[in-house]
């Protein structure tokens, strides 16, 4: 028996796993007791696990923010082995610091630090790893390509004829994309939008030829492409439109450019941000360090991730799900309350 809880040390940690797992009130309905019981033992396993947590150093560090429970956090992960090595309170400079240097050991091992274009975070790389290589996710430098096209699409817009406009709800998912990546009728849909507009048709080429320095064969050949392409851009008279997504990539051009030695991105980091989102998402009035804690313990190297596997369950069906316990004898029932 567990004497904190009254309750088998088996059913303890079926529902403390259950909980790293689900929602609270999934594992109340699974295992027939009370969420507030739930929530007790979780938070008693977690602590168990995470009160003196520390991991080593990975060889690729990847470093990013999640914006949940009405804050920026900040999240760390071992990129090579796909885990999630800490959720800071904060993302800031001495938020990172402070991570670090209260749970990180071996810091000699890190060789790649792979991050946005934040520059806080390559602050603290220069200084805690001055022998790691800094990339820059290609992913998020994308991203500026596109954020920059939507801005000149906005600036058009009013000067379109309505049909066109009446077509735009119906694209915008279509207009991150890389035309490669599209389906032949979002592409044919695409190619009617832009012909009413010969500066959003120019602007979109301009688009798609930046990606297409990514897919060089080393960096030589990178940094040729991107040339062209500012070349490209400038003959097409559009510096301006496309200036700060320039001035970008020469603040950053040898963080960028670092991934033509070491093709490692935050595509890993990305994923354990979406999985600490739906965490969030599933539950109501969950605090941080709870959040915290159900992130490391299901996505992080303190439990290997086939040990849930029995608590996978997808949809519960309804014919197992408990709304009560008032059908339990007094003498089980009274235990589980509060």
């Amino acid at each position: 028996m567990d004497d904190r809880h009254y309750i088998t040390a088996r059913l303890r940690y079926d529902i403390a796993m259950s909980s790293a797992k689900r929602t609270f009130a999934d594992v109340s309905a699974m295992h027939g007791v009370e969420e507030t019981l739930a929530r007790r033992v979780f938070r008693s396993f977690a602590d168990e696990k995470l009160l003196a947590y520390r991991y080593d150093a990975p060889r690729v560090l990847g470093i990013d923010e999640n914006h949940v429970l009405g804050g920026a956090r900040g999240v760390i992960v071992d990129v090579g082995k796909g885990l999630l090595l800490d959720v800071l309170p904060g993302r800031t400079q001495s938020d990172v610091r402070r991570g670090f240097m209260e749970r990180m050991d071996n810091w000699q091992n890190v060789e790649v630090w792979c991050q946005d274009m934040a520059g806080a975070y390559k602050g603290v790389a220069t200084d805690l790893f001055p022998k790691a290589l800094v990339v820059v996710d290609k992913f998020h430098v994308v991203m500026k390509a596109n954020y920059w096209w939507n801005r000149i699409r906005v600036a058009e817009t009013p000067k379109l004829p309505k049909e066109a406009r009446e077509k735009i709800p119906g694209l915008i998912r279509a207009f991150d994309r890389h035309w490669d990546q599209m389906k032949r009728g979002q592409q044919d849909r695409v190619a009617e939008f832009l012909e009413y507009s010969p500066r959003l048709k120019t602007a979109w080429t301009i688009k798609e030829h930046f990606y297409y320095f990514y897919d060089a064969k080393d960096r030589e050949a990178a940094e040729k492409a991107y040339t062209a392409w500012v070349q490209f851009a400038m003959k097409n008279g559009q510096h301006a439109e496309w200036k700060r997504l320039m001035t970008m990539m020469q603040r950053w051009k040898p963080e960028i450019f670092n991934y033509f030695d070491h093709r490692w991105t935050s595509a890993k980091v990305e994923r354990l941000n979406r999985s600490i989102k739906d965490i969030n998402r599933a539950a109501n009035g969950m605090d941080f360090q709870t959040l915290r804690a159900k992130a490391l313990l299901r996505h992080g190297q303190l439990i290997a991730p086939k040990s849930f596997t029995h608590y996978h369950i997808d949809t519960m069906p309804t014919d197992l799900i408990v709304h009560d316990l008032d059908w339990l004898p007094e003498a089980i029932s009274t235990p589980f309350a509060g």
